[in-house]
């Protein structure tokens, strides 16, 4: 392995890249990019998500030199009418913390028992808060194994049924 792909698999493990862009419209964009593993070139990718919320979507890292090059070079027109624009670095990485953190603090099972422990509609506030199938369906277990009234039980169950049906909806695009 050459000192090249040392480097940027060490960038990976650390979580800094060499560079950061992020789409500023609200609509797809179809960009072209090296694959980091192996340089070769990816047919294509689509960028999607919400900017001014910070979607996972909306940025691409790049992680050596080469692939910074290749993507400026294959994606000219987006940067000449501001569709993607550079990022710091360490904003991005700062981002990227904020996600984790926010993810683990929504997995503690002390989380979940307060949730399920709160009053009705702080518990429904919640439910439609999170689309995170997994934890609905933990919220449910920890319900149930609490012996909460049939109310809360059912209220969890039907936010677990419709993001059920969401996912089938997108599935079969209907």
């Amino acid at each position: 392995m050459d000192s090249n792909n040392v480097d940027k698999y060490t960038a990976m493990q650390t979580g800094r890249p060499t560079s950061v862009y992020k789409k500023t419209i609200l609509g797809k964009i179809f960009i072209q990019a090296l694959d980091p593993f192996n340089d070769a070139v990816i047919e294509g990718k689509i960028m999607k998500g919400v900017p001014n919320s910070n979607d996972e979507g909306c940025f691409i890292a790049l992680w050596s030199t080469k692939e910074d090059l290749y993507f400026k070079r294959a994606n000219k027109y987006h940067f000449k009418v501001g569709n993607l624009v550079p990022v710091n670095i360490d904003k991005y990485i700062e981002l990227a913390n904020l996600e984790i953190e926010e993810i683990i603090s929504d997995n503690l099972e002390e989380e979940i028992d307060r949730i399920v422990n709160s009053p009705f509609f702080t518990l429904a506030s919640e439910l439609n808060k999170t689309d995170n199938e997994v934890r609905v369906y933990r919220l449910l277990a920890k319900a149930i194994e609490l012996g909460k009234s049939d109310k809360i039980i059912s209220a969890i169950k039907a936010r677990l049924a419709e993001l059920q049906s969401l996912d089938v909806q997108e599935e079969t695009g209907k």
